[in-house]
């Protein structure tokens, strides 16, 4: 029984051996066995990014310049500020849409000017035809001009950021109080943006 073993073992041993050997060889020479169905035509990967959220504004006018005024004369810059010098234009240069907000620095000195007086507003509209839809833009004709002053106020609201829908006018209404003292008068306006 143990020369039957033993014979039995030297068999397994060179079977092993032998199937070493031709899967070497077959590794070695890159023999490829195709097995019919188990490859497609077509395969699909996967490419993942993340674009982040950019709220950024700018201005491509800034200067508003109503030239001389009279005491209680009420002007509007889309009319009547110095040509080429009518409105600020505001741009969305950022991502996402944003709601713009306005605060600004007293225009006038006298007693008769307040934050809430109506001597110093602005409205806004649409430069290029759907940068902000028209139920954002409430103050948007003279006649909805609002109110500014230090508070920040929203003037805008989903103020859209593809390139041919991203810019927006924005007019000045002054009403000069009958007691203000003569001279050079300016105003700071303070524009800020914030994701929608």
């Amino acid at each position: 029984m143990s020369d039957l073993s033993n014979k039995t073992l030297a068999v397994l041993i060179g079977l092993v051996l032998a199937v070493s050997l031709v899967g070497t060889w077959a590794i070695l020479n890159k023999i490829s066995v195709r097995v019919i169905g188990a490859f497609a035509t077509t395969a699909e990967g996967t490419v993942v990014a993340e674009v982040p959220s950019v709220v950024s504004i700018g201005m491509v006018a800034n200067t508003i310049n109503f030239s001389t005024v009279n005491a209680t004369e009420t002007k509007d810059s889309a009319t009547d500020a110095v040509a080429g010098q009518r409105f600020f234009t505001i741009e969305n240069n950022g991502t996402v849409d944003v709601n713009v907000t306005a605060s600004a620095t007293a225009l006038f000195t006298s007693a008769q000017y307040s934050e809430t007086s109506g001597h110093y507003k602005m409205y806004v509209q649409n430069n290029e035809s759907d940068s902000a839809p028209v139920t954002a833009l409430p103050w948007n004709t003279t006649a909805t001009a609002r109110q500014l002053n230090s508070t920040a106020q929203r003037f805008i609201g989903y103020f859209n950021y593809t390139d041919s829908k991203d810019t927006l006018n924005a007019f000045i209404v002054i009403t000069v109080p009958a007691d203000e003292s003569p001279g050079a008068k300016s105003s700071t306006v303070t524009f800020t943006a914030s994701q929608a």
